[in-house]
């Protein structure tokens, strides 16, 4: 197989339509067409009409027109219609009163499926002021003064901080409310359990308050981006240390030329590695880490950096394939191994390449992350929905029947269009956002193919970044965000 990039600006379509199309832009600006269905000025009435019909259509206004003026007021209109499946759920869940971790959209009730975290709740306090209501809001914002967090049982150290603690430091970054700061740092004092010494508790019993340590997850270990912001709410000079530690002790990893997947503690005392990062679908998430823990130390802690590299490094090299027709899927490899198949979580590298060339723009790794994007996009069009893709030498096909949505294909979608102002993006966005309703959308809330649960990500990552992609695209610039979805600001 041979790996090329190129950029597709929009998906296929039937000749006939196609040809209507091309008269439609050829009409509305006559001197304007370049033959890529790319148009400066197009009527209202043609560009609306194109939004609808082409989801990965190129329109590029000038944005003093009359025309970008209209665009963005139809941009506004597309946005409240993801921002309206937002309130409709969140509603039910509310009004349930259960808080519960997770969601089951034909009933209407929730499950306890995490050990009681309530996580679907913490990790859209954020979302509720973005999207929810304003008594929605309030009614998000008195549990979080009043309801106690009673978690039973042991629980992922690592979701604790992204998700429960991510989202109160978002909710704040977002609100300046200082109730969501004081509970934040409350909630940052559980850090301090979590760590023996450097190393992070895979899990923790809240009730026995005991850690255990299992596999590790490299994005784990490298994990510090929250650490920095409390510190500096804080002041806190624990947080220093604890930082201070790690970096540290990750400069025993900078010499490896493919990242690891885990670790293990071994005697109780060292950590020993194993596998490759390469081989699984968790390393967007690992490269987001490192970029977020990397500015938020003011790009003063370059072991952050240096693992970002190797990351990326390995990634590009063993990983990007395409087939005859021009798909590209990041296959997963081994040192002895080579699968030609891709998690759709692995479509997170499109943000990934995305962010990192946001402000000096490599374009080969952009042309790659857009021609990723493209493939990902397909189960949205001309692929059966499926968690799994796999690579031919003709083309990309799905086997597998179950279909649970990760995030990470709506996040991409945001960071693509931060980073080239491509229209087409907010058009696919929109495409995927109708496809979803159309298929999947239910009484209560959302069910996917394999589950009765709603993805734990949906609301909190998938509306969320389907909502930003249709907003101001100057939203939130200076601004990161967490592998769960939650705001970091860089200051």
């Amino acid at each position: 197989m041979v790996f090329f990039v190129w950029v597709l600006c929009s998906l296929a379509h039937s000749s006939k339509v196609q040809e209507l199309t091309n008269d439609l832009l050829r009409t509305s600006s006559k001197n304007d067409y370049d033959g890529n269905y790319n148009c400066k000025r197009p009527s209202v009435k043609a560009m609306v009409g194109l939004w609808e019909i082409y989801p990965n259509q190129c329109l590029v206004p000038n944005k003093h027109s009359y025309i970008s003026i209209k665009s963005d007021r139809f941009q506004f209109e597309r946005g409240t219609e993801v921002r309206l499946e937002f309130v409709r759920i969140w509603k039910h869940y509310l009004r349930e009163n259960q808080f519960t971790d997770s969601w089951m959209p034909r009933s209407g009730t929730g499950t306890n499926d995490k050990g009681g975290t309530q996580e679907m709740f913490f990790n859209n306090i954020d979302s509720t002021y973005l999207m929810g209501e304003k008594d929605q809001l309030n009614t998000t914002f008195a549990i979080v003064e009043n309801k106690l967090l009673n978690i039973e049982g042991n629980f992922s150290t690592y979701d604790f901080i992204t998700k429960h603690i991510g989202s109160l430091i978002s909710a704040y970054y977002l609100t300046s409310n200082p109730l969501l700061k004081l509970k934040a740092l409350q909630y940052g004092e559980w850090i301090f359990e979590f760590y023996k010494d450097w190393v992070p508790y895979t899990t923790y019993n809240f009730k026995s308050k005991k850690g255990e340590f299992g596999k590790i997850e490299i994005k784990q270990l490298v994990n510090v981006a929250e650490l920095y912001i409390l510190s500096r709410l804080s002041k806190d000079e624990r947080y220093e240390k604890l930082i201070g530690r790690i970096v540290d002790q990750l400069k025993e990893i900078s010499h490896f030329q493919v990242l690891p997947q885990h670790a293990y503690l071994e005697d109780g005392v060292k950590l020993k590695y194993a596998g490759w990062l390469s081989s699984n679908s968790e390393s967007a998430d690992v490269q987001r880490v490192l970029w977020n823990s990397w500015r938020l130390s003011n790009r003063k802690d370059e072991v952050f950096k240096t693992l970002l590299d190797i990351n990326k490094k390995a990634i590009l090299t063993l990983l990007p394939f395409s087939s005859k027709d021009g798909s590209v899927i990041m296959i997963e490899r081994t040192p002895k191994t080579v699968e030609y198949r891709m998690d759709l979580k692995m479509c997170g590298w499109a943000g990934v390449l995305a962010e990192e060339n946001r402000n000096v723009m490599n374009s080969s790794e952009v042309n790659l992350a857009v021609k990723l994007m493209n493939t990902c996009l397909r189960v949205f069009t001309d692929l059966n929905p499926s968690n799994l893709l796999y690579l031919n030498e003709e083309k990309v096909e799905t086997r597998d029947s179950l279909f649970s949505l990760p995030g990470e294909i709506a996040e991409s979608l945001f960071f693509l269009y931060r980073a080239t102002g491509e229209h087409w993006i907010r058009k696919a966005g929109l495409h995927m956002f109708r496809v979803i309703k159309k298929n999947y959308g239910k009484e209560f809330g959302y069910v996917f193919t394999g589950s009765e649960v709603m993805p734990s990500d949906f609301l909190s990552k998938t509306l969320k970044y389907l909502f930003l992609l249709q907003a101001s695209p100057s939203l939130f610039l200076g601004a990161y965000f967490s592998t769960a979805g939650h705001l970091l600001a860089s200051k």
